[in-house]
């Protein structure tokens, strides 16, 4: 049976030996990897530490990836580790994540965007045009070509007039 790499045309390994580890949310983390055919013999343990202390080791068969459970405020990473005959071989090693709070963030500060320039024109023109329901129902052309030649074309600069946007 085909996965999804083989269904696009993509090789199901890049034959590079790493391991990355994410912060999900505030107890959970993600650990991917991928394993060199040189690094590819003897039983594999992902072995996580956290706040730089040996935490637990998971046994892998045959696995490229696993969910973890973490506790918020700390700090881990996680080592790929190659057992053969007994001895022990760290083959990767990934970046330290930071778990967030599992609280709120005191800090009551505002900060807001600033439109300016051209984008702040066409939101303008936007507002006397259509409504905002109508803008992401697509009912109206004018205005959905026009997105695209500013957001995504680019070919319209910051001095763009309100002249322009008029006799379009």
């Amino acid at each position: 049976m085909e996965n999804t790499s083989q269904k696009l045309g993509l090789p199901i390994t890049y034959n590079q030996t790493y391991v990355d580890l994410l912060a999900v949310d505030p107890v959970s983390l993600f650990a991917y990897w991928d394993v060199a055919k040189l690094d590819s013999s003897g039983e594999k343990i992902l072995r996580l530490y956290q706040n730089s202390k040996k935490f637990s080791d998971i046994y892998l068969s045959g696995a490229d990836n696993w969910h973890l459970s973490a506790s918020p405020s700390n700090t881990y990473f996680v080592e790929l580790v190659s057992i053969e005959n007994g001895n022990e071989r760290v083959i990767a090693k990934s970046h330290e994540v930071h778990t967030p709070p599992e609280s709120f963030s005191m800090d009551e500060g505002e900060e807001w965007l600033e439109i300016t320039g051209w984008l702040r024109k066409y939101f303008s023109f936007l507002s006397q045009r259509v409504s905002f329901g109508s803008l992401f129902k697509k009912k109206d052309q004018k205005t959905e070509w026009l997105l695209k030649e500013l957001l995504i074309k680019k070919k319209i600069g910051p001095n763009v007039s309100s002249d322009f946007l008029r006799k379009r």
